[in-house]
């Protein structure tokens, strides 16, 4: 429709686009240089079964289809069975979003396609290095999940590292985050905070280190966070957890909005619902149900007008387009989680078995966009949920 509509088009066509630079992930040499093979990146076939997961005091064997025991202490899903709403069989997979929820609609395929290919664009995945692009993707998302967690956990528990976390940091571009390939590995005695202690909150909490803050979300460290803080048991926990694949479930394009802006001004949270209800009133204004060129035109006004508001916030005159992948990442894992003052096992398995778990991570990352030049710069990932334990941690409406 203008500069701005037209834009948004040409980055997913490819047309006119000068250049393209997406540093999604930075390995360091230490990181495999050939990605595995893609067979490996296919989830589990197999069906549900029943698993021993969270606090077996009350049960040894739990549903897959729970997300979360309401009774655990440590904020983890330990389960071979996916999601219930990543199984088409499952009332979840149409009741909470399939494979984009939670909290959205299920897309039919069609419309999952071309979410797909529209934030495919944006990232630069072009039709003659595809599948090359979506493996080293889901490498990096994989590599990504196991350092990400291993760092919260450090942090928070306050556990002392192997090697000096600061100068390890001095030594890294203050740009670039080196990723490698190693699993989590947490097998330390936690103490409950000293009664009395009051502790900083999660913005000036020293203890967090600024690589784990800018692979994950704050909503999801404060969860880590505030799980610590209420314990009141001194607790000893095991979590070993080996990445072994992973497979994109979905790619979700948010245009001309981003988490930041929401959190800056809460009001834009409400930017796509305002567009919902505009085309509830012009139905009832015209009497009658919207065709779909009616919805359509409608909806690119409305995006346009979204496009030159947010324009007009930054000051260097970009476009943004946030980016959603949800990856099912396969683990083997050990997960046990024992009270030490009663010798209780009260999260995971009792036996501390190597299991095959499948884990839901939910990545987000910003497009800036020059809607003069078409040019496109891909910003840096960041894990925002982790098995649905935040309900998707969603900011956009």
């Amino acid at each position: 429709r203008d500069n701005y509509s037209s834009s948004y088009i040409c980055l997913v066509d490819k047309n006119n686009r000068k250049h393209v630079r997406a540093p999604t992930f930075h390995y360091s040499m230490q990181s495999q240089s050939k990605p595995p093979d893609s067979s490996s990146f296919l989830l589990s076939s197999s069906g549900p079964n029943e698993t021993t997961v969270d606090n077996p005091a009350q049960s040894h064997l739990a549903s897959p289809h729970i997300k979360l025991d309401p009774r655990a202490i440590f904020p983890w899903r330990h389960s071979p069975s996916p999601l219930p709403r990543l199984v088409p069989d499952n009332i979840e997979f149409k009741t909470e979003g399939g494979y984009v929820g939670p909290q959205l609609p299920t897309f039919n395929k069609f419309m999952r396609s071309l979410s797909w290919g529209t934030a495919t664009g944006f990232l630069d995945g072009k039709v003659y290095n595809y599948f090359q692009w979506k493996r080293d993707l889901e490498e990096g998302f994989m590599m990504a999940f196991a350092v990400a967690v291993q760092g919260v956990l450090m942090d928070v528990y306050d556990v002392s590292k192997k090697q000096d976390s600061k100068e390890s940091e001095s030594n890294q571009n203050e740009n670039e985050i080196q990723i490698t390939k190693s699993p989590i590995d947490f097998n330390h005695s936690v103490n409950p905070v000293p009664k009395g202690e009051i502790p900083p909150d999660i913005h000036h909490d020293e203890k967090i280190n600024s690589n784990t803050r800018s692979m994950l979300e704050t909503n999801l460290i404060s969860l880590y966070k505030s799980a610590h803080e209420h314990n009141k048991h001194q607790l000893q926990i095991t979590l070993f957890s080996e990445p072994k694949s992973a497979q994109i479930m979905s790619l979700l394009s948010i245009p001309f909005l981003t988490r930041q802006e929401v959190i800056e001004k809460p009001a834009l949270k409400h930017s796509f619902r305002n567009i919902a209800k505009s085309l509830h009133q012009l139905e009832l204004k015209k009497g009658s149900q919207l065709n779909f060129f009616e919805i359509g035109d409608h909806t690119a006004q409305a995006l346009d007008e979204m496009a030159n508001k947010q324009i007009q916030r930054n000051d260097d005159n970009m476009a943004q387009i946030s980016i959603v992948a949800q990856v099912a990442i396969q683990c083997d894992e050990i997960f046990k989680v024992v009270d030490l003052e009663t010798g209780e096992t009260v999260q995971g398995d009792p036996e501390a078995r190597k299991n095959d778990v499948t884990h839901l991570v939910r990545f987000e990352v910003v497009v800036d966009l020059d809607p003069e030049t078409g040019m496109s710069e891909v910003g840096r990932w960041q894990i925002t949920d982790l098995d649905d334990l935040l309900d998707g941690n969603i900011w956009f409406l």
